[in-house]
């Protein structure tokens, strides 16, 4: 009898391990949604940036081969 009564000292109930879930669950949308951003921002950001290396290089360009 004591055994048993140790036993569940020593357990975790279905409450707190659901309520560890729901947290869980919770930070991790939380992640997942601020790296979507983190990805949609750079991509952006590439976006804006490859013309302006092109039109960058490009006066450079046309110098060397029809200079």
């Amino acid at each position: 009898m004591i055994a048993n009564s140790r036993r569940r000292e020593l357990s975790f109930t279905l409450m707190e391990l659901m309520t560890v879930v729901g947290i869980t669950g919770i930070i991790i949308a939380i992640a997942v949604s601020g790296l979507l951003w983190a990805r949609m921002s750079g991509s952006e950001a590439s976006a804006i940036g490859s013309p302006r290396a092109i039109s960058s290089g490009l006066p450079a360009t046309l110098l060397v081969s029809f200079g």
